[in-house]
């Protein structure tokens, strides 16, 4: 049977005179615990997240080309239905030579988030790749599961502190098996300063006298609070041998590098024509408030100083 359409002013047209070809419906159905996104190539299909199935007549013998993107916290599973041949790979294609139905099944992924925390900065990266949260990126949320290696580094003046939440260890690179969403966190601290005197050893100068502040590859720092450091005075002479001793302490202020101390040399009045010997020893650097600086990154005579008169 042919149809014919058409008007007195027209003329009479069958459909086939048109080349107009019927068409076939295509459905998409999407199922499983997780959600995403369903298209088609020619447009027809948008079946976005929330919807559950969406239907579009194509042309017939029409090659649709179906993909899918899965939402944030969820995977794809693969096809099912008439795009079974697809199976999980995306896109996929069908020829629509019928009424067709296909099933698109999402999961619930595994994320892993990435934290971090304390006073320093630095970069947590993933193998495989996903996260990469730098110095300035305070969190970072990854679609990744299966064995996921996370290595932490720090910013020029930070060090890392160790890891936290679901990952553990003091080591730079950590692996975590993400079998379900987890989270994880890296710490950075501020890299401590040392304190060391300039000059040091024998002297026999008059000064100035210097109390320097150095970081973890001695260079000069600025101090990133007050610290209080503690000299050990001692006064020797060659006719008595040690006098006596006393401690003073001395205040190298926030944002300045060095500072200077009076040096305040003894006498032995029973030995006045022998040369007495003033010995000072940094024993102790406090940053405030109350840290305490780890010295022996300093080599031991940078901390030591005797004066001679």
């Amino acid at each position: 049977m042919e149809l014919l359409l058409g008007s007195p002013e027209l003329g009479v047209h069958s459909l086939n005179a048109w080349n107009i070809q019927p068409g076939f419906k295509l459905s998409v159905m999407k199922n499983g615990a997780g959600d995403g996104t369903v298209t088609s190539i020619p447009a027809g299909i948008q079946c976005g997240v929330g919807c559950t199935s969406q239907s579009f007549s194509f042309a017939s013998a029409s090659i649709v080309q179906l993909a899918v993107t899965a939402m944030q916290g969820s995977v794809f599973l693969g096809w099912g239905g008439d795009c079974s041949s697809g199976a999980s790979n995306t896109p996929t294609q069908v020829s629509v030579t019928a009424d067709l139905n296909c099933t698109a099944s999402f999961g619930a992924g595994t994320e892993l988030t990435v934290e971090k925390s304390g006073s320093g900065t630095g970069t947590v990266t993933s193998i495989p790749t996903g996260i990469n949260c730098g110095p300035t990126c305070s969190t970072q949320t990854a679609p990744l599961s299966g064995n996921v290696q996370l290595t932490a580094t720090a910013a020029s003046g930070s060090i890392f502190g160790g890891w936290g939440g679901d990952c553990t260890g003091m080591g730079v690179t950590t692996t975590i098996s993400v079998t379900a969403t987890k989270s994880c966190t890296a710490t950075f601290g501020l890299s401590l300063p040392a304190v060391r005197l300039n000059p040091f050893g024998n002297q026999t100068g008059t000064g100035p006298y210097n109390i320097e502040v150095a970081n973890s590859n001695l260079v000069l720092t600025p101090a990133p609070g007050n610290i209080t450091v503690t000299l050990l005075r001692e006064v020797i002479s060659q006719c008595s041998g040690l006098l006596f001793s006393s401690n003073r302490t001395v205040i190298v202020p926030q944002g300045q590098s060095s500072t200077s101390y009076n040096f305040n040399a003894g006498h032995d009045p029973a030995c006045n024509t022998l040369p007495i010997t003033t010995r000072y020893t940094v024993t102790q650097a406090v940053l405030a408030p109350s840290t305490v600086l780890d010295l022996s990154i300093v080599p031991a005579q940078r901390l030591v100083l005797s004066v001679t008169f």
